[in-house]
């Protein structure tokens, strides 16, 4: 009786080897927004191949919009602090997918940024004006999703 093989690329994962016809894939494992080439070969029960290889190229693309942003957090300084010199500033975001992007501002002005769900910046006080300022963060994910968060802070 003839089975078949079946695999993924790019991360060469062995799918199935079975009787039937239908090889089902979990595509909760597969990333979004990523290429896959599945590949098919036919077998004799002894392993021994009956047909060349066939292949179908597949994007696994998400279903249902991602409509939920995601969510920023400003871990140090504490809301209403007072600050001085050299402050350890830490914020951190969440997104129910992936945060692409994540922006530190201070009083506006955008002073770092990463692609990941952290960050940190050592913010020298001694350049600002005494008074209330306002740190901010910005949490972006790859549907455009935008999380905030701010706190003020007194020089």
């Amino acid at each position: 009786e003839p089975w078949e093989t079946a695999w993924l690329n790019p991360e060469n994962t062995d799918v199935q080897t079975t009787a039937n016809t239908t090889v089902p894939i979990d595509a909760g494992t597969l990333q979004l927004n990523s290429n896959y080439v599945f590949y098919v070969r036919a077998l004799y029960a002894n392993g021994l191949p009956i047909s060349n290889v066939s292949h179908v190229n597949f994007k696994r693309n998400s279903l249902v919009p991602d409509a939920v942003a995601p969510v920023a957090k400003i871990l140090k300084p504490l809301d209403g602090a007072r600050v001085s010199g050299t402050v350890a500033v830490s914020a951190s975001a969440t997104d129910n997918i992936k945060v692409v992007k994540f922006e530190l501002y201070i009083d506006g002005a955008k002073k770092t940024t990463t692609t990941s769900g952290s960050l940190s910046y050592n913010w020298n006080t001694k350049k600002v004006s005494i008074g209330s300022h306002t740190i901010s963060v910005k949490a972006y994910d790859a549907a455009g999703n935008i999380g905030t968060a701010s706190i003020s802070v007194t020089k």
